[in-house]
């Protein structure tokens, strides 16, 4: 519940208007798990100090680039805290089947909810921030009831 909150707020942060003159520097990279490249997942990089975190999507090569703000791509300088996941909360409101139904989470909480994954944004720089990880990758499963879970 509270990661889903804490998307949300994001997605609503990046949403909103930008404050005053900021810098940024461009961030792109590739998420893989175990080696091979995660498709579909947000990937948030949370500042340390204060300041508006930054997402991306990452596409079918596993490739994201983070976005500040409407109309502002890139990260503020400094060190983040990095998570990456593949939940999509069901949303009947939406038109969209997939939103719909939702997306069940694959990656394991040490890289989202309890994410020990961090990096240094350095200012003025275009960064490749590749983001490598490790485990067993969460298996949906679908139960006699309908009810999604994961392994």
């Amino acid at each position: 519940m509270w990661r889903s909150m804490s998307v949300g707020l994001v997605l609503i942060g990046l949403i909103g208007c930008g404050r005053g003159n900021v810098s940024l520097s461009e961030v792109t990279g590739t998420v893989r798990m175990n080696g091979k490249p995660v498709t579909d997942a947000s990937v948030v990089f949370r500042p340390f100090d204060k300041g508006r975190p930054s997402l991306g999507v990452t596409d079918g090569e596993g490739k994201y680039r983070l976005k500040y703000a409407e109309g502002k791509w890139g990260a503020l300088a400094g060190k983040h805290k990095i998570s990456v996941s593949t939940l999509v909360e069901p949303d009947s409101d939406s038109s969209d089947p997939v939103k719909q139904a939702g997306k069940p989470e694959r990656i394991p909480t040490d890289y989202n909810t309890y994410t020990s994954l961090e990096a240094e944004v350095r200012p003025g720089e275009k960064e490749v921030l590749d983001i490598e990880m490790e485990g067993e990758e969460i298996v949906a499963q679908v139960d006699p009831t309908g009810v999604v879970g994961g392994n």
